[in-house]
């Protein structure tokens, strides 16, 4: 499972998924394969770093859900 977990195509599955929650919109290309480095080189939680990132945005703050 680890190892199908760490594939480009599962870390995209899950930054995709992140930035539809928070930034309500689907990453581009760049940031695809930016957070999908990050991810796989990533001595922490990668995903907790771009959590964060996402959830600091600006694009966060103006979905009209998030008060």
């Amino acid at each position: 499972a680890d190892r199908f977990l760490n594939t480009p195509e599962a870390r995209g599955v899950v930054i995709a998924d992140q930035f539809l929650r928070f930034a309500d919109r689907a990453p581009t290309r760049a940031e695809l394969t930016t957070w999908n480095t990050a991810l796989s080189s990533s001595t922490a939680d990668g995903e907790v770093a771009l959590i964060r990132f996402l959830a600091a945005s600006g694009a966060y703050d103006s979905r009209p859900d998030v008060s």
